[in-house]
């Protein structure tokens, strides 16, 4: 008889896109803490993007897992939180341009360790 354990080991897959994603986003944050940006437009549109991608990946996670993820709905969700807002973002670049430095490192710095975070877990599985 399977364990728990031995069952989310076999069926949880990709833990290393959660780590990836989570190292991305604490470098980035902290670059954007400790580095001068000489223009909004272009770090909205890199956040905007970035926002895009994330979104992207967690939700391709999420569809991976499903079957080994009890909480893949989670993660559905917060793929399509940040899929709309980088679309909405690149769209309306102006929106975000008096707080985006805060926005950017604090949304980064959040999405970092909860990546790592995940991966930490799913790595603890096994898998």
């Amino acid at each position: 008889m399977e364990t728990v354990f031995n069952e989310i080991q076999h069926s949880v897959k990709n833990w290393w896109t959660s780590l990836l994603l989570g190292i991305v986003y604490i470098i980035v944050a902290l670059w954007l803490m400790f580095s001068p940006v000489s223009t909004y437009v272009a770090l909205s549109i890199i956040f905007s993007v970035s926002m895009l991608i994330s979104g992207i990946l967690e939700i391709i996670f999420a569809l991976s897992n499903r079957k080994g993820v009890p909480s893949w709905g989670w993660y559905i969700v917060g793929g399509l939180i940040d899929l709309v807002l980088g679309i909405y973002l690149i769209a309306y670049p102006m929106v975000s341009m008096e707080v985006i430095p805060f926005i950017i490192a604090f949304w980064l710095m959040f999405r970092g360790f909860s990546s790592t975070g995940y991966s930490i877990d799913l790595k603890r599985y096994g898998t």
